[in-house]
């Protein structure tokens, strides 16, 4: 089956605020912070990378490289300010691409 186009493929993937510009990464307690600054680093270490993973519904899940069965969880309904947290149990996102081709939301 061939990908939609804007389709994201499942694969490894730094996630970047698009407003602050800055990587989401696991911390050492296990939460989730976006405070990292942008290549601060030449390669992104594991904890800034995150396994993007597409399902059959067309959803995906995100997970930690560092930790494979901590998963990015968020409010099902989000809105301006609300959390994104780390936690064992799986969640489906809905991943579009913007209108900056390659840039996803």
């Amino acid at each position: 089956m061939a990908l939609q186009a804007g389709t994201l493929q499942s694969g490894l993937y730094v996630i970047t605020n698009a407003y602050h510009r800055n990587n989401v990464a696991l911390s050492n307690d296990g939460s989730i912070v976006s405070n990292t600054i942008s290549g601060y680093e030449e390669a992104p270490v594991r904890k800034m990378l995150w396994t993007v993973t597409s399902l059959l519904n067309g959803s995906y899940s995100i997970t930690n490289a560092l930790n494979a069965k901590t998963y990015a969880i968020g409010p099902a309904v989000p809105k301006q300010g609300d959390a994104i947290v780390a936690k064992q149990e799986e969640q489906h996102w809905e991943i579009k691409e913007t209108g900056v081709k390659t840039r996803y939301m």
